[in-house]
């Protein structure tokens, strides 16, 4: 008598297996998957960090910097276009200011838009400063 209800447990465990393996092909945007960009020690800044980028939907993404060093409290951080040895001082979404080693911020550009060319996290040594202290491409 147990036979059949072994087999009926077997059933439901495989039916579930593959819908479980069925929604992990569907695809989805590049942007499903969250972005961690490491922030390299500029010059001898002694700040270095991560910054993750995850898709917030909407057209948004979520940015979360970590920094190791925080020397200034209201170091400004940016994502720039542009690779670290040539960025563009005008920014696509200027972040919230990293304090006590940390900060987030929701812009309003999609992952897979900031995907499509070079862009960085460049954090500055001081406000209206352009002088970075630490940078990483977002890829």
């Amino acid at each position: 008598m147990l036979r059949p209800v072994v087999r009926a447990a077997a059933a439901s465990v495989l039916v579930l297996s593959i819908a479980v393996a069925a929604e992990g092909c569907s695809g989805g945007s590049a942007s499903s998957t969250p972005r961690t960009v490491v922030l390299a020690e500029s010059g001898t800044s002694g700040i270095s960090g991560t910054a993750t980028l995850s898709d917030a939907g909407g057209g948004q993404t979520l940015v979360v910097v970590k920094v190791d060093a925080n020397h200034q409290i209201d170091m400004p951080t940016a994502i720039t276009r542009g690779t670290c040895s040539a960025f563009d001082t005008s920014t696509v979404d200027e972040l919230n200011d990293t304090r006590d080693g940390a900060g987030t911020t929701t812009i309003n550009v999609a992952l897979d838009e900031l995907l499509k060319s070079p862009h960085g996290i460049h954090r500055a040594a001081a406000p209206y400063e352009l002088s970075s202290v630490a940078y990483g491409a977002i890829q």
